[in-house]
């Protein structure tokens, strides 16, 4: 080795490099873990890669002659439509949809580089995110009022995944990861790394003109590594320009469909949507899980049951559990489901000033403390919501009235007093909520008030946990303002114990990749998150801006769908430590749509996928056997568990904060 490739290998560690001769090197592509052991993706029943077959264009051939052969083995591709094309086989495009082929969204006009003549009137150069997002939305809602289907997939057109020109020109990327599940491209050389790639821009390798030969080879390096290959193409034909050859799509269909060619073959909504799936599964698995070890004698019985999840899976609780002026049998329907599905609460309206001391001087303590009995009695931990709300509408009028010196005496008399009379009983406090959208205190007493009002807290309990919380930050609208405001904050010495963030400014549906974007930007601030108002849907959704009482059996599965979804991103992520409903009952939620339960006590769908996560997928429940060595371990959800070994029983907690717990019966 000569020292120029001696200086390589120091400069470049770890680079998978192979030296070919004196003046070069090229790459290899590695699925190795940092470890360097081959990590295999658990694709369906053993499987040893995926494979999706797509097609451009709407092209009439695809109707015609290609998605019949399709149909004859069986395999489901996605077709990446164009409206236009649309338009001269909408029977057929609807058949197609109904025979489990998926539809995406290739644009209405296929803009691409102005560099090709045929689309110099549509060139991306002079293309703008607003121009390309008003598109894409046009030709989603083109594809569902003709099929009735809202596309999950996107292709872009000539590959081409940029807008404008110069130092104005920039990604339209992130845009595609906000509207849709997946985004593909077209002439690329590597199959996609389930583990690794970018969702929003898979790769696609071409598949026209290609013999199955020829295809063969790329699909046994897929193979080899256990990744996806997703092959683009556009004609379905015989011969042709652009053309993917029907003897070569099935040669294909008849070998990927054989059981033992180990390749699952479904279109790109399908695999897309079962890579985030797992994903999520082995993220969640990594962050919410340790291990319990329990050391007895060999041979001893063994059982691990789940009382608890550490994670707090709470909800807010109506006023009228406290004043007790619900009806006698919601009142006991309310108690019993509360139970059923929660860990931990926040109070909806009790501890907000405005609802104790509406009039100066006239405090009302009993709702408080009628739900603090219950929580305690039931070992429920329980947020108070909120000791102050600078939102102007908000603001007692009485409060208005004060002058500077005798609003910062009344602003530390409410603290104090608040915090004195419930030391160590509440989990946490909201200090002041939601100053990013308005802040009187501070408007009239300076910066420094957020500060005093922390301190003031701590008078009265020094161990109080003092929160932030605010809206309209996982939408990623304030989310900027809200780093920054907790930037200042902890500038000042502000003691933050955790961030709140409010989960109902979504409509019917949410942005997957914007609530990941701003859990992870939050979580650069190293603090505890709690999504800690959360509706499904929204107060963005028709069902809230309308006035929506009902939803169709459709709209429920949406919504529990949606909800798990919510669940499953939160749940993965390790900066966060729980989330809160903002109501689970027709009866008492501002919402009544997104309730858990109707009116009349009934379940929703909702109900049904909440209880299938928390108490059946993310719930710890085993037994077994001590090995010879007298010694059973088991991977456990963070909680507190009940152990028994031979009749036996230990209570135990498994933290986050230790990983594992030794449960010794020997003794």
């Amino acid at each position: 080795m000569n020292n120029k490739h001696k200086l390589l290998k120091v400069l470049l560690p770890g680079l998978a490099i192979i030296l070919i001769n004196s003046t070069g090197f090229s790459q290899t592509y590695s699925t190795n873990n940092e470890a360097g052991i081959k990590r295999q993706f658990p694709w369906p029943e053993g499987k040893k890669m995926a494979l999706s077959l797509t097609f451009d264009d709407a092209r009439l051939s695809q109707i015609d002659t290609g998605i019949p052969l399709l149909d004859k083995y069986g395999v489901k591709a996605t077709f990446y439509i164009s409206p236009g094309s649309l338009l001269k086989r909408i029977e057929g495009w609807k058949q197609a949809f109904v025979n489990g082929h998926d539809i995406g969204n290739h644009s209405v006009y296929h803009p691409c580089s102005g560099n090709f003549a045929w689309s110099r009137d549509n060139a991306l150069e002079e293309y703008s995110l607003q121009k390309m997002r008003n598109e894409l939305d046009s030709a989603s809602r083109f594809i569902n009022e003709l099929l009735g289907v809202n596309p999950a997939s996107f292709a872009y057109p000539c590959g081409q995944t940029f807008i404008g020109r110069g130092a104005g020109a920039q990604s339209y990327v992130p845009l595609i990861a906000s509207l849709f599940e997946s985004g593909r491209g077209w002439l690329n050389e590597a199959p996609n790394d389930p583990y690794f790639c970018d969702l929003a821009q898979l790769n696609g390798t071409e598949l026209d003109g290609k013999s199955f030969e020829q295809v063969l080879k790329l699909i046994e390096t897929a193979k080899e590594s256990g990744q996806w290959l997703v092959l683009a193409g556009h004609e379905m034909n015989d011969e042709g320009r652009q053309t993917s050859l029907l003897k070569t799509i099935e040669a294909l269909c008849k070998y990927a469909t054989d059981p033992s060619s180990g390749i699952w073959i479904d279109n790109v909504r399908n695999v897309a949507s079962y890579v985030e799936q797992k994903r999520l599964e082995e993220s969640i698995a990594e962050n919410r899980k340790g291990v319990i070890t329990i050391k007895a004698k060999p041979g001893a019985k063994v059982s691990v049951e789940q009382l608890k999840h550490e994670f707090w899976f709470g909800c807010a609780i109506s006023n009228s559990l406290g004043s007790g002026k619900m009806p006698e049998n919601d009142m006991k329907q309310y108690k019993e489901k509360f139970l059923r599905n929660f860990n931990s609460a926040v109070t909806e309206n009790a501890v907000k000033w405005g609802s104790m001391e509406p009039r100066k001087g006239e405090i009302d303590y009993s709702v408080i403390d009628g739900i603090l009995k219950w929580t305690e009695e039931n070992n429920i931990p329980l947020r108070g919501h909120n000791l102050f709300w600078g939102i102007p509408q908000f603001v007692q009028q009485w409060v208005k009235d004060l002058n500077d010196d005798e609003l910062r005496i009344t602003l530390q008399n409410r603290a104090e007093t608040v915090t004195s009379r419930y030391k160590g009983r509440f989990a946490e406090y909201d200090l002041n909520n939601e100053m990013i959208h308005g802040n009187y205190y501070e408007n009239r007493l300076g910066p420094d008030i957020t500060k005093l009002m922390a301190e003031w807290a701590h008078n009265g309990d020094p161990d109080a946990k003092l929160w932030l919380n605010d809206y309209d930050i996982l939408t990623g609208n304030r989310l900027a303002d809200y780093m920054a405001h907790i930037r200042k904050l902890m500038k000042q010495g502000v003691p933050i114990a955790g961030i709140g963030v409010q989960g109902h400014l979504h409509g019917e549906t949410f942005d997957r990749s914007q609530l990941r974007k701003a859990l992870d930007s939050l979580a650069i601030f190293k603090l505890p998150i709690r999504v800690t108002e959360f509706n499904m849907p929204g107060q963005r959704s028709k069902y809230y801006t309308e006035k929506i009482r009902v939803m169709s059996p459709q709209e429920e599965e949406l919504k529990a769908k949606e909800l798990s979804d919510y669940y499953r991103i939160c749940f993965a992520h390790p900066a966060v430590e729980g989330i809160i409903m903002w109501g689970f009952w027709e009866g008492a939620n501002w919402i009544p749509v997104s309730s858990l339960y109707k009116r009349d006590w009934s379940p929703t769908p909702a109900a049904e996928a909440y209880n299938n996560l928390i108490f059946d997928e993310w719930w710890t429940k085993e037994s077994g056997t001590t090995g010879k060595d007298g010694t059973y371990s088991v991977p456990a959800f963070y909680g507190k568990y009940k152990v028994t070994v031979n009749r036996v029983s230990k209570e135990i907690d498994l933290s986050k904060e230790n990983g594992t717990t030794i449960v010794d019966f020997r003794k």
